[in-house]
């Protein structure tokens, strides 16, 4: 098939390097260099915002900062900011899992070291500027948010009522803040020129939902389903697949009639700023466009919720007359309904199929206009995934093993399932009619749940995977060039 695409999933955290998580240092240039070599177009990433609760990159403190965990303290040598002894402070034994509290300790104290060498110029004020509808609201949030002792906003003395007069108090901690955020930009829009010269396209990654704890409800309190500094109601999903308790997420619900007031203003910006830290933006949980599951703020669990009506053809007709160079790959996984599907179609999205999901019927028949995952972020590893079903002895597994036992060989010429599912399910993804197929590099590497990403709605443990540099081996990137060159 022409004009089909292929790539890896793996977020810049999950690279290996010296500073116990992965940066935009060398690492990500090489690993760019490993994608152009194999003959992929897609680096697919997670939300580079700046994480919250859990250090999840989908519960971030905001829509538009860049995780400041992320900047590499080599290039902030090169750019005369730190010196080599103090880099050297800052590295870290290898490791397969990231000690967020170290890193974020590491973080704050290069970034100070760097802050108090910096000279402003042309650069750092056009970055201001450009930045101005998010950045002061921002860096005076984190500032508040330090001089309270990270507490929640809502527990804070001062309000955002307040704003020019306490710009003008913290007007020494805001301009570091806005430095750190003009450090990660930088750094990850030179990754994004060499990614792109090398052919390699970027698909981002943003959550529907914003975190209450952060700096776009505090300042943009009206755009949320608030009542007495609170949420009212939260988001989530009903049971399913993950949770027999549904998912209760605890996030603020929009007031889409209020946003709708100012052409979701908001919304554009949000997206205008994603645009332009990727060149495809992934939209999680896409299906809250027409409709969401709306929770008390009172409940415990997401079973007794109902729905509700999203903002569905409006939004984007709005949005897209602005932004009409958008590209957009609607996460629409889970129970879909035809006013998904019609909404998805009418803008031409492509939408999402996994094949951990589809051995219920065929599992490779669905449209072109597709990305075709073996498994996300939020899944197992396959191998977890195949282990764990053939635990269970379910229908899955036997779905599975009957699947290929009609014949269908790996690019390996081998054929039993528990010995080779996972070329297996990475073959047949290369072999459906999507167009992008994208596969998460913890099952080019064939590791197991030990690995995994995440574990919806478990709270800890998640987000800290890293790939060390051997396991890229020849004969690991001779088979992901073979897959892209003969598929």
């Amino acid at each position: 098939m022409r004009n089909r695409e292929q790539g890896i999933l793996l977020h810049p955290t999950s690279l290996p390097g010296h500073f116990g998580i992965g940066t935009m240092g060398a690492q990500a240039f090489e690993f760019i260099d490993i994608l152009a070599h194999t003959h992929q177009t897609i680096w697919q990433i997670l939300p580079l915002n700046y994480p919250g609760y859990g250090d999840s990159p989908y519960s971030a403190i905001s829509a538009f900062a860049g995780n400041s965990c992320l900047i590499n303290p080599e290039l902030l040598q090169q750019d005369g900011l730190l010196t080599p002894l103090e880099v050297e402070t800052f590295v870290l034994p290898d490791s397969v899992r990231v000690d967020f509290p170290t890193v974020r300790s590491n973080n704050i104290r290069m970034t100070q070291m760097a802050w108090k060498r910096f000279q402003k110029g042309q650069e750092y004020d056009r970055f201001c500027a450009d930045n101005a509808y998010w950045l002061n609201d921002f860096s005076l949030y984190i500032a508040l948010k330090q001089k309270n002792n990270g507490v929640v906003w809502t527990e804070w003395k001062e309000s955002f009522s307040q704003r020019e007069e306490l710009l003008l108090k913290y007007k020494h901690e805001v301009e570091f803040h806005t430095f750190v955020q003009y450090l990660f930009f930088r750094q990850w829009n030179a990754l994004k020129r060499y990614a792109n010269s090398k052919g390699i396209s970027i698909i981002g990654d943003i959550p529907i939902y914003v975190a209450f704890d952060s700096a776009d409800v505090w300042s943009h309190s009206e755009l949320f389903r608030m009542e007495n500094g609170k949420p009212e109601y939260v988001a989530g999903v009903p049971p399913d697949y993950f949770s027999e308790d549904g998912q209760l997420w605890g996030n603020p619900l929009y007031r889409w009639d209020v946003m709708l007031e100012n052409k979701y203003e908001w919304w554009y910006q949000r997206l205008l700023h994603a645009q332009k830290q990727a060149d495809c933006i992934r939209i999680d949980h896409f299906i809250a466009f027409t409709r969401f599951w709306a929770v008390l703020a009172t409940e415990e669990t997401a079973i007794n919720g109902n729905y509700e009506n999203g903002p569905g053809t409006t939004f984007f007709e709005l949005i897209i007359s602005r932004l009409p160079d958008l590209k957009i790959i609607a996460e629409d996984l889970g129970v879909i309904t035809k006013e998904v599907t019609t909404l998805k179609n009418q803008f031409g999205f492509s939408g999402m199929q996994v094949l951990h999901f589809r051995f219920w019927t065929e599992p490779i028949d669905f449209d072109a206009n597709t990305v075709c995952y073996t498994g996300t972020h939020d899944n197992d590893t396959t191998l977890g995934w195949y282990n764990d079903i053939r635990e269970q002895n379910n229908e899955t597994y036997h779905a599975v093993n009957d699947y290929f036992n009609n014949g269908i060989l790996s690019s390996s010429g081998e054929f039993t399932c528990d010995t080779n599912i996972v070329p297996l399910l990475i073959d047949l993804a290369f072999r459906s009619p999507a167009r992008k197929v994208i596969i998460p590099l913890q099952d080019f590497l064939r590791l197991g749940t030990e690995y995994r990403m995440n574990t919806p709605g478990s709270a800890e443990g998640n987000w800290a995977w890293r790939y060390l540099s051997y396991q890229l081996t020849e004969e690991v990137q001779n088979h992901i060039q073979w897959l892209a060159d003969n598929y």
